[in-house]
């Protein structure tokens, strides 16, 4: 998959709050979905769900340290499966460190606050 650096969605739940951000940059890939089953729940499901065990153990060491700093971490989950299998994608909704902070039938925005980073990111 080919993955481009595109102009912002004008119809992102994002982009009348753009102004607030210090930083905003969008990319785009394309999914083929022959059936028309993909939903921005679907792909924030599979964002989670198809990461390298090498990410897991860098997000682990991540953890480590920043908590020395007082930076907020994840718990530790010991059914990752579950959460993502129960995860319904509507705001408040926690898993691991990230929240998801609005919903629409065609977008999720997740992210997360913390002291030093503020950050959001849309699933279309």
């Amino acid at each position: 998959m080919q993955i481009i650096k595109v102009a912002s969605p004008s119809d992102s739940l994002l982009f009348g709050k753009a102004n607030k951000y210090h930083y905003v940059d969008s990319f785009q890939g394309s999914i083929i979905d022959t059936n028309n089953t993909i939903t921005p729940l679907a792909v924030l499901k599979a964002f989670f769900q198809t990461s390298p065990k090498w990410v897991s153990a860098l997000l682990s060491l991540r953890n480590r340290i920043v908590k020395v700093l007082g930076l907020k971490t994840s718990q530790n989950s010991k059914n990752k499966e579950e959460l993502i299998a129960n995860l319904k994608g509507v705001p408040n909704e926690q898993i691991g460190l990230f929240k998801i902070f609005e919903s629409s039938p065609n977008e999720i925005v997740m992210g997360e606050d913390d002291k030093h980073l503020n950050f959001r990111v849309p699933f279309f």
